[in-house]
């Protein structure tokens, strides 16, 4: 049997042991500014993929 946090780290423990202190709040801030940047171009090619699948059948 694993006991967290003896012998494993999940999440924000686990992000931080790897690159320190506050990595993890670092990395949901990125997550957060590509999402926004992207998130209409995204959609856009979700849309046309969905289109040209309905389209094919």
């Amino acid at each position: 049997m694993m006991y967290h946090p003896n012998d494993f780290l999940i999440g924000e423990e686990y992000w931080n042991l790897l690159g320190g202190n506050k990595t993890f709040q670092e990395l949901l801030d990125v997550f957060d500014k590509v999402g926004k940047q992207f998130k209409a171009k995204l959609q856009e090619k979700f849309k046309q993929v969905a289109k040209d699948k309905l389209d094919s059948y």
